[in-house]
């Protein structure tokens, strides 16, 4: 009869295993994935995979702090990585959108951000969304606990390490890109491209989420901004 130690590890082997690990990532995406037409409960649906990837990092005998959530060596360095990195995103996404949309035929859907345009109340409600649950929960989901996890389901005996995180990275980008539907398929080609690029932002600061965290929630704080004065840089860049 085993041991309830002997339990424990055997238990803590199977959710290292990538079967485990697999099944982590399905449960994780359920909540998401359920309420991925559900306009704001969208965000609860993030909440929700949060804590389902916390209990799973558990499993694995590991925290937040093992997938890149670490102290800061250099605050300075960080957020000029992050300023760099955001007006790069910036000229990116406007360079983009009249790409793709030439290509789709039809603009980003960006309806849900309306009531931002000349209202304080909601940009400030806006801003804080972008930093919670944008900047933090998505960088800390999709690229903490969701690359970390593709990543180790490819084996070694098959694949590099450079194929490996790259697959990974490709992956979650499509998967933030299903997760900005509402946008349409404009929206949802723009979001998954800028994802590719917050991931890459982590993957060549050592795997360190602060630098895409504060990229992130710049990002999304200049375009919360230009929403609420009414800017278009459709005036300004012509295909």
């Amino acid at each position: 009869m085993m041991s309830n130690q002997e339990n424990d590890k055997q238990s803590l082997s199977f959710w290292m295993t990538r079967k485990g690990i697999l099944l982590q990532i399905i449960i994780v995406l359920i909540p998401s994935a359920l309420l991925l037409k559900s306009g704001s409960l969208l965000l609860a649906g993030l909440f929700i995979s949060l804590i389902l990837s916390t209990i799973g990092l558990r499993l694995r005998s590991q925290t937040w702090h093992d997938t890149g959530l670490k102290r800061l060596a250099s605050i300075r360095r960080v957020l000029l990585t992050a300023f760099g990195w955001t007006f790069a995103l910036i000229i990116l996404t406007f360079t983009l959108r009249h790409l793709v949309t030439f290509m789709t035929h039809e603009g980003p859907n960006l309806e849900a951000f309306k009531p931002v345009k000349g209202n304080i109340k909601g940009l400030l409600m806006g801003l804080a969304v972008a930093w919670t649950f944008g900047a933090f929960g998505e960088e800390m989901f999709f690229r903490g606990f969701l690359i970390n996890a593709f990543y180790r389901l490819l084996p070694d005996s098959h694949f590099n390490d450079l194929i490996k995180w790259g697959g990974a990275l490709v992956v979650t980008s499509v998967l933030v890109g299903f997760g900005h539907a509402y946008q349409g398929i404009t929206g949802m080609i723009l979001t998954g491209i800028i994802a590719f690029c917050f991931g890459l932002i982590y993957l060549t600061n050592k795997r360190n989420l602060w630098p895409s965290i504060l990229t992130h929630g710049i990002y999304n704080s200049v375009a919360f901004i230009l929403v609420f004065t009414g800017f278009s840089f459709d005036q300004v860049i012509k295909f």
